[in-house]
């Protein structure tokens, strides 16, 4: 059984494999996945509210989402201003977008465009995606999510006191000076740079898998 990383999930995914082994009914020249087992995280819903944001509906060229009694999951293809009824946004196609979370506690997921995600005062999740996002958190203690192939993000905002960075389990990091901060770089390129951070308050409490 391989675990696959959760960096930009809601929750765990396992490829459930049969290794070195012949079938009856063969699937696979060799090690096949047979299966795959999702675990969404505490507190997800098996089938969220999917609310789907296409058009803009504000004059600063957002569309304007407030969210609804259950647990809200916005699609996006456009700039975003959701309320605070709503828990997570997906940004879906290439475009550069612009998300604004409300005030409640958001899963914030970009897309492979060079996003700009807010997160209001929550504590939120933030993964930029692939692309040169900017993240700024907020308020809240909130986790900043990142892995191979996410390009070059910069954090605004991080808190060394309230918000962690969290990273695939065994992806090699780095942590060095940059013209704006600490940069932690991974194994492939991917970068993360932390404004007004010293390498040296990059601490193990930092980090999460």
């Amino acid at each position: 059984m391989l675990a696959t990383d959760g960096v930009y999930q809601s929750g765990l995914e396992f490829d459930i494999v049969h290794t070195n082994a012949g079938f009856a009914d063969q699937v696979s020249d060799h090690d096949p996945s047979v299966a795959r087992l999702h675990i969404p995280a505490p507190g997800t819903p098996e089938n969220p509210n999917i609310i789907t944001a296409d058009t803009p509906t504000f004059f600063f060229n957002f569309a304007v989402v407030k969210g609804t009694e259950e647990f809200d999951e916005v699609r996006a293809t456009v700039n975003v201003k959701a309320g605070d009824a709503v828990e997570r946004i997906v940004l879906q196609g290439d475009r550069d977008l612009i998300v604004w979370a409300g005030n409640t506690d958001t899963q914030i997921t970009g897309n492979s465009g060079d996003n700009t995600l807010y997160g209001g005062s929550g504590n939120d999740r933030i993964a930029g995606g692939a692309g040169n996002d900017l993240l700024i958190g907020g308020r809240g203690a909130d986790i900043f999510a990142f892995g191979h192939g996410d390009g070059r993000d910069v954090i605004s905002d991080f808190n060394v006191h309230q918000d962690k960075l969290a990273i695939a389990d065994g992806t090699d990091a780095t942590v060095k000076w940059g013209l704006l901060g600490a940069v932690v770089e991974l194994d492939d390129g991917t970068r993360v740079t932390l404004v007004g951070v010293r390498p040296d308050q990059i601490e193990h409490a930092d980090w999460m898998v």
